[in-house]
């Protein structure tokens, strides 16, 4: 797997259905996020409980 550091302002691409994680850098430090997905129809539910 691929493991880096991001900052504020960086742009990180998931692909559909990758198995990743979100941590913080250190044990005190907050995670300020913002997510989203776009829907596609037709496309059948997501099933997370295989990962």
């Amino acid at each position: 797997g691929e493991e880096r550091e991001i900052t504020q302002g960086d742009l990180v691409h998931i692909p559909p259905d990758t198995v990743h994680s979100l941590r913080p850098v250190s044990d005190h430090a907050p995670i300020h996020c913002f997510c989203f997905a776009v829907g596609v129809k037709d496309s059948g539910p997501v099933d997370y409980t295989s990962h």
